[in-house]
């Protein structure tokens, strides 16, 4: 996952914004397993998930309460 601007977040569609929630979601449960394993490279990685994850949800709560889009 790249870093990426919250201008460019909110210029993508809705769809968008629930795949990449998903994929997201997906990674940061592999790093929790690895984790648990002792076996992640890039501890960081879980925090910078966790807040990319919180991000993405926020852009999606905005567009359906109508504050942006």
């Amino acid at each position: 996952m790249a870093r990426v601007k919250m201008e460019e977040l909110r210029s993508l569609p809705e769809a968008d914004l629930i795949r990449r929630v998903s994929e997201a979601r997906t990674e940061l449960a592999t790093l929790r397993l690895k984790a648990r394993q002792g076996a992640v490279e890039q501890p960081h990685r879980l925090r910078d998930l966790r807040h990319h994850v919180a991000r993405l949800q926020t852009m999606l709560r905005e567009r359906t309460r109508g504050k942006t889009a």
